[in-house]
């Protein structure tokens, strides 16, 4: 419970069709340092064994909403809606926070009181390979964090986001009619009045698996996205600025969707084809992105990766650095024990299929 005088904490978990995941995400919630002051999950219509899943954690204090499929948009604004806390923290139904994740970003908004939103660097974890990487999160140095945000989405996405209530009476709640990217919208929309800050630490797992990646669903979500990306640069209030951004912010989807024909192994040609299209529309942008994915591009991948191999083995005979702790990759299985009188399985990469 909260303090007095201490802001009280509204957590929201959104789920749909999350059967394999959605004990881990609640589990998550309830295993933080700082516990939350209300707890609410959004049904949004699930259609497979989500219920059930939801139905073992019945004896605690829970606010379950079911509702019609109408998309995270809406399963997010009606948790806002049901909320009555001073601070808003979200969870998609497949992420994990780590335990210290509330306390240190109700720790940051009340000791900064100049910031409507607090983000934070996420582990992405690939279940496939079991690999973990460190997504880092935040204004890029040296830029103007309202036109930036029109470019591309350096805020993250909701899970590892705090938010003050008020913010979304001042900018209004997530845009229902998007499909995909209305976090990012949002982020839009906040940061051309109010500013924001980051912890620089990962506080978050986002998992990757069958159920958010493939190929069709992404080349139709880089579309999607670009456009909404478009759309808001063709509104921007600075109009010596936007043919800029316009020419930015193709360049870096071309770059993407690069990236992405890379993974699929799909033909040299095409590969090259949009990586040509990022350096023509701005030649700058992600300019050692560009210039590393042009060199894998051409020798190949299993080449380009010997390289990779070699030039980290030359400099592991040189470094005398000690790892972080902090960036040691959580143990979620350790972490993530089932509350008392419950029990299932945490999913591991080789269940997560």
């Amino acid at each position: 419970m909260s303090q007095p005088n201490h802001p009280r904490v509204s957590a929201i978990i959104t789920t749909y069709n999350c059967q394999k995941f959605v004990s881990d995400a609640i589990t998550s919630v309830l295993s933080q340092t700082r516990p939350v002051d209300e707890f609410i999950i959004v049904d949004d219509g699930s259609t497979d064994a989500t219920r059930a899943a939801l139905q073992r954690f019945s004896s605690y204090d829970i606010q379950l909403i079911t509702q019609a499929n109408q998309g995270p948009g809406a399963a997010r604004n009606t948790g806002i809606r049901a909320s009555s806390g001073d601070l808003i923290a979200f969870l998609d139904c497949d992420d994990i926070w780590l335990p210290q994740k509330i306390q240190l970003q109700a720790d940051y908004l009340e000791e900064r009181p100049q910031d409507s939103l607090v983000g934070t660097h996420s582990w992405w974890w690939d279940t496939y390979s079991d690999e973990w990487t460190v997504k880092q999160r935040g204004i890029p140095q040296g830029k103007n964090k309202a036109p930036e945000i029109l470019i591309h989405n350096f805020v993250g996405n909701p899970s590892a986001t705090m938010f003050r209530r008020e913010l979304f009476e001042q900018v209004g709640l997530f845009n229902e009619t998007l499909h995909w990217g209305e976090d990012w919208e949002l982020w839009m929309r906040i940061l051309q009045q109010h500013e924001i800050g980051f912890i620089p630490k990962p506080l978050i797992v986002y998992r990757w698996h069958s159920a958010n990646i493939s190929h069709e669903r992404m080349w139709e979500r880089f579309t999607y996205l670009e456009n909404i990306a478009l759309s808001q640069i063709g509104t921007y209030p600075h109009r010596i600025q936007r043919p800029f951004l316009h020419r930015r912010a193709k360049a870096r989807w071309a770059l993407e969707r690069s990236w992405h024909l890379r993974s699929r192994n799909a033909p040299r040609f095409r590969q090259l084809g949009y990586l040509w299209r990022a350096f023509f529309y701005s030649p700058f942008e992600q300019f050692g992105e560009k210039f590393k994915l042009l060199i894998s591009t051409v020798v190949g991948k299993a080449n380009y990766g010997a390289l990779q191999n070699f030039k980290s083995w030359l400099r592991s005979g040189y470094s005398t650095a000690q790892v972080d702790k902090d960036l040691l990759k959580p143990d979620c299985q350790a972490l993530l024990k089932p509350a008392p009188g419950l029990s299932y399985s945490f999913h591991s990469p080789k269940k997560a299929n």
